[in-house]
């Protein structure tokens, strides 16, 4: 039975010894002061598939910006694996993939050239790029694309392509921006499906935002509910339906619509 929790305090994130990310009292204000995240306080253990979700405007493509090390806090911190992030006012940690709504895949490089320039800027040996290349390719069914043009591959091809450039260099952790959202329904299922049994393989800590409940409630192992901007943590669900998931689960509907009864409530919606 799928139950849900209360609010996520900030003691309950201060006093969790096991987090692999930690972010405490985390404020990103941009021009004229205006904020995107307020004070936000959240743990991620390690291993873990945390979702995020919030309406547009509450800040969770700024999280994700900060956690990749892309956009300093404007207060507060983040920690990674007991590292602060920006310890000095610039990024101290880089075992992080980043995977964006679109692929962001060079297109006059093939696929094979896309992951070994990020193998290059992460520094791995020349020696280990093919082993890696042909491995990660594999674990994502794409190997056969390995020579190929980006703008000759699918939408859901160049997304595995995307997850692939991530993880080949065997990141801590995994961030997705919404990457299935561009997506037809039937292919995002399926990436949906390979990114769960990927993430069973590897156990990378994930954190993956999504607008999308039913999404998350699919994928997440605890799914995080924010305010509308500036983005504050609303609520947590933990994810107890057994693995593998199907995605018409009348446990994950019924758990989909406690979560909406909740952010109906707290986006201001609530009728």
């Amino acid at each position: 039975m799928t139950t849900r929790t209360g609010p996520l305090t900030n003691e309950v994130a201060d006093t969790d010894t096991r987090a692999f990310i930690r972010i405490e009292d985390l404020s990103v204000s941009y021009g004229g002061g205006a904020l995107a995240l307020d004070r936000l306080r959240l743990t991620v253990a390690e291993g873990e598939f945390l979702c995020v979700c919030g309406p547009s405007g509450c800040g969770k493509s700024t999280l994700m910006q900060v956690l990749s090390g892309l956009l300093p806090p404007t207060t507060g911190t983040v920690e990674i694996a007991g590292r602060r992030l920006y310890a000095s006012g610039r990024p101290e940690y880089v075992g992080v993939g980043y995977v964006f709504q679109d692929h962001r895949l060079l297109p006059w490089r093939r696929v094979r050239a896309n992951l070994e320039i990020t193998l290059a800027a992460a520094g791995v040996p020349r020696e280990q790029w093919d082993e890696r290349i042909g491995r990660t390719l594999q674990m994502l069914q794409i190997e056969q694309f390995a020579n190929a043009w980006p703008l000759r591959l699918s939408g859901g091809q160049r997304q595995r392509a995307a997850i692939a450039r991530a993880l080949v260099v065997d990141p801590d952790v995994l961030l997705m921006d919404e990457p299935f959202s561009t997506l037809d329904e039937v292919t995002g299922r399926a990436l949906r499906t390979e990114l769960v049994e990927v993430w069973a393989r590897t156990r990378k800590t994930v954190v993956f935002v999504t607008h999308s409940i039913r999404e998350a409630l699919f994928l997440a192992d605890r799914v995080v509910l924010l305010t509308p901007g500036p983005g504050r943590l609303l609520e947590t669900f933990p994810v107890t339906v057994p693995r593998p998931r199907d995605y018409e689960d009348v446990e994950l509907a019924r758990l989909e619509q406690q979560v909406v009864e909740v952010a109906l409530r707290g986006w201001g919606m609530a009728r």
